[in-house]
């Protein structure tokens, strides 16, 4: 029994299709449509034949709004189409994928051959490289405009600025956009800006028409000049299904000129206010917020702030604690020392002569005087003390220094207080705190 792999049908297509699509890539086919229809999707499928054979093939319609196809392909019409081979791997049927289709065999079709040339060359030199692309100002203020000040296309960029952002200045470069002169005059245009570099970004535009009108876009001197521009170049040439060799080198193609004047002008005027509307209202909130945190701070601090008449009136209500107690221990150590006295004065009055006793009695009763008084001397002196210190702390307190029209200043690059003249310069930025509010002072001379 032959050992040959045995294949699946799945797998043997599978296999088919990656080596019809690799062997058969990117060719040109031509033939007679016969057969087409559309769904309802927007997908054209057909028959493409010759007198002895036919190939089913498929336009897909995300196909000819990327590649901006301009001619359908009808019924009796002999084309040229470009695409690729491939296999229907559920039904084992091949099929060509079209990617881009020339209607017959005419002057146009022989533009259309010269422009696939012409781009597949530039691709391969990397001129449609995005990492190339240059990026587009985020708010250009000036635009240079390449086209023909008599076209309808400049009316249209000037309209859709004027109703976006009028503030734009452009800047237009008049050159032909038809006929044999125009490629020279574009890469002038394209040149001299450079040259001057007085806008921001260039537009190179003009309106719909056929592939020999839009020739000039296809021209190689004019995709040079816009590759090798150093100012960003957005491209709005014709209309959704117009592409040129220029919508492919540009830095940025739109698809009309006035698709590209908007896109320049992005954000609006209106859009730019909303923005800036919405930005204020964020930082308002955010200010408001921050002034809370504050306010609650120093309400905080203000709470654990001590007064200084707060301050002494608590000291002077501690020493007369104080105070009493002393003189209640003075109180009670007389009281007992006076009933030790009477204890031995008793005593002696019992063990001793009287006169002897009555003179001790009397000497007693002197220094009990004596000692009361001197209690009560230094009570008085003592309180005396606390007032004085208290004047003293009054004294000492900066409000009452800033109340007789004293100031406290400090510097305001490190906010140290100010003591010395020779700290500062001419010129230096101070602030001064008085009883009632702050000042911020300029030095204008210092003097010792």
């Amino acid at each position: 029994m032959s050992e040959n792999k045995i294949y699946s049908v799945s797998e043997l297509n599978a296999q088919a299709k990656e080596l019809m699509e690799n062997s058969f890539s990117q060719i040109s086919l031509c033939g007679e449509v016969s057969s087409i229809t559309k769904s309802k999707a927007g997908h054209y499928y057909f028959s493409l034949k010759d007198k002895a054979a036919e190939i089913s093939c498929v336009l897909f319609a995300g196909t000819v709004y990327r590649n901006k196809i301009r001619q359908i392909p009808d019924h009796g019409k002999e084309v040229v189409l470009e695409g690729y081979l491939t296999i229907f791997t559920q039904r084992g049927s091949y099929q060509f994928f079209v990617e881009n289709v020339q209607i017959g065999r005419s002057k146009e079709g022989e533009l259309y051959q010269e422009y696939l040339r012409l781009k597949k060359e530039l691709d391969e030199l990397g001129y449609f490289d995005q990492e190339k692309k240059k990026s587009l100002p985020a708010h250009p203020r000036r635009v240079g405009i390449i086209t023909s000040p008599t076209g309808a296309a400049v009316h249209d960029i000037i309209h859709a600025f004027k109703r976006r952002n009028p503030t734009v200045h452009l800047t237009i470069y008049p050159t032909s956009v038809q006929g044999e002169n125009a490629p020279k005059e574009i890469v002038s245009a394209i040149e001299l800006a450079n040259q001057l570099m007085d806008v921001d970004v260039l537009l190179i535009s003009r309106g719909g028409g056929s592939l020999e009108d839009l020739s000039v876009f296809n021209d190689r001197s004019v995709a040079d000049a816009v590759y090798l521009s150093d100012l960003p170049i957005v491209c709005g040439i014709g209309h959704d299904t117009d592409v040129t060799i220029v919508d492919w080198v540009a830095d940025k193609p739109m698809p009309t000129p006035t698709a590209a004047a908007e896109m320049i002008s992005t954000p609006s005027i209106d859009e730019m206010l909303l923005k800036l509307s919405t930005l204020e209202s964020n930082l308002h909130n955010r200010v408001l917020s921050r002034l809370r945190e504050f306010t609650q701070q120093i309400d905080m601090a203000e709470v654990s702030l001590v007064h200084p008449k707060e301050r002494i009136t608590n000291l002077k209500n501690q020493f007369n604690a104080y105070s009493n107690r002393l003189v209640s221990e003075i109180n009670r150590t007389i009281d007992t020392q006076s009933g030790t006295v009477k204890v031995n004065y008793q005593r002696l009055l019992n063990q001793s002569p009287a006169l002897k006793i009555d003179q001790f009695s009397k000497d007693l009763v002197s220094a009990v005087d004596r000692l009361k008084q001197s209690a009560a001397n230094l009570q008085d002196k003592l309180a005396a003390r606390v007032d004085s210190l208290a004047i003293q702390l009054e004294t000492m307190n900066p409000q009452a220094t800033l109340n007789r029209g004293y100031a406290i200043v400090r510097s305001r690059k490190d906010n140290t207080i100010l003591t010395d003249a020779s700290s500062v310069l001419p010129g230096d930025k101070v602030k001064a705190q008085l009883a009632k509010g702050k000042l911020d002072l300029d030095v204008e001379s210092v003097s010792s």
